[in-house]
């Protein structure tokens, strides 16, 4: 037999139809059980365990001799804190919640008593400082588990302050080895080859050369700031080559492109523009059935988690996941262009999905749309096309008013009405005077007849052309 906390009394007192009052005041309820303790015929008394300051309690016909004290947790959080000992010990290496969750369900001494979910009660254990109800909070005075970071969503925890470098050295490895998993260089590099737009695929090697020089200066940055073990060494220097390797290969991609001709930026963009849940939400929608149904944006990244069309970026200005601002509370944001192409490749419309299947095949993971700019005036028709459904899915000032140019200017009527729907799909706001105006203007009746069309559509009915 074990003695029992005054927590476990609590939960189990809590649990009843018709609980106690004043459950949540510890020192009420330690008086009441001190004073059934001096009662007359007593069924119960303190049990004194060297070096606890929490109250332990037994039946009093049971002898200090009799009673298991080895695994007697007075808190939750000395539940959790051993859990995560025998989990971290196991693996060799900070581990996640649900990680440390195998531990109590070998163990079912270690299964918390209070109704928080056990990755809340592992995460308020990690936290440097304790308070409750309007008390101010303080600083706890000993910590046995730390929080080292994140990795793809997943917290992961340690426990030994002595090693905690190591074990956040460890960690920033994972985040590394994750941008290099997701940023897939490798596959990136070799579709160079199919780009149909030189001026793209420079664009593109541009992008890679300066995330993987970005990357390298992290993975030195762990030589340098952390205190690492041998296996994470190890591994630092395996991921380090292997960068080092494809940073090598993709520097002389850009020479063997002929594009002296063209004005090209000395630099690329490398930020990527995204949309929160509740944001790509209302585009999802009209194309997708069961996104109909989420009334809770949140729940559409359950909806697209087997979906790898769209990326998901790191949010530059991620704050806490309870910020009242979606902007602040996102960890990850879906890439903007990614999103609005695997939308449109849903679309009904013929001209939407044709767009679609170019901006795909030709972009790759570039969001600059300056390197598409010189393609728009090439004398290949099906470059200038390309041009222009690529700019249809990267939204910008410059880009549409290349595209309101190339829809009344351009010699081809088919780049015309391309021109037309990106435009329209890229700047609705002032697309319609601009549709107007074509249905009457265009030399060609069919370039006229879509723009009349377009001026009669919906908002959001561009899935449907």
């Amino acid at each position: 037999m074990r003695p029992v906390s005054t927590g476990e009394v609590r939960s189990r007192l809590a649990s009843l139809r018709d609980p106690p009052p004043n459950l949540k005041k510890p020192l009420l309820l330690i008086s009441a059980l001190r004073q059934l303790m001096q009662t007359n015929g007593a069924k119960i008394r303190k049990v004194d365990l060297e070096g606890r300051r929490m109250v332990f309690w037994a039946p009093t016909e049971v002898p200090d001799e009799n009673l298991d004290l080895g695994d007697v947790y007075a808190k939750d959080t000395e539940r959790v804190a051993e859990a995560l000992r025998r989990s971290v010990e196991r693996l060799g290496r900070p581990v996640t919640a649900r990680e440390v969750q195998r531990e109590v369900e070998i163990d079912q001494f270690l299964r918390p008593v209070g109704t928080s979910s056990f990755a809340s009660t592992l995460s308020d254990a990690a936290r440097a400082s304790v308070g409750w109800e309007n008390r101010a909070r303080r600083t706890r005075v000993t910590r046995h588990v730390f929080k080292v970071g994140r990795v793809n969503g997943d917290a992961y925890y340690f426990h030994d302050p002595k090693k905690l470098s190591q074990a956040q050295a460890y960690v920033h490895l994972r985040q590394l080895e994750s941008i290099w998993v997701t940023a897939r260089t490798e596959d990136n590099l070799k579709s160079l080859k199919t780009c149909t737009l030189r001026t793209i695929a420079v664009g593109r090697a541009m992008l890679i050369i300066a995330e993987t020089r970005k990357l390298l200066e992290e993975i030195e940055r762990l030589f340098v700031d952390y205190k690492m073990d041998v296996f994470t060494r190890k591994e630092a220097a395996r991921l380090r080559t292997l960068v080092r390797r494809v940073a090598e290969e993709v520097t002389l991609y850009p020479s063997t492109y002929e594009v002296s001709d063209f004005e090209l930026p000395q630099e690329v963009a490398t930020e990527v523009p995204g949309l929160t849940a509740e944001e790509l939400l209302p585009y999802i929608k009209p194309v997708y059935p069961r996104a109909r149904r989420i009334k809770v944006p949140n729940e559409i990244v359950r909806l697209l988690a087997k979906d790898e069309d769209i990326r998901r970026i790191p949010n530059p200005h991620f704050n806490n996941r309870f910020d009242n601002d979606p902007h602040l509370a996102a960890e990850y944001l879906y890439d903007r262009s990614d999103a609005l192409i695997y939308v449109a490749s849903l679309g009904s419309g013929y001209e939407c999905r044709l767009q679609a299947h170019f901006a795909r095949n030709e972009l790759g993971w570039l969001r600059d749309p300056r390197f598409i700019y010189p393609a728009l005036y090439s004398e290949d028709f099906n470059e200038r096309l390309i041009a222009v459904s690529c700019l249809a899915f990267l939204w910008s000032v410059e880009g549409n008013k290349h595209l309101r140019s190339m829809a009344a200017g351009d010699p081809d009527p088919g780049v015309r009405q391309s021109a037309l729907w990106a435009y329209g799909f890229a700047d609705r706001v002032n697309a319609f005077e601009l549709f107007s105006i074509r249905a009457q203007e265009d030399p060609d009746p069919s370039v006229r007849e879509f723009a009349y069309r377009a001026v009669t559509l919906a908002d959001l009915a561009w899935w449907l052309v």
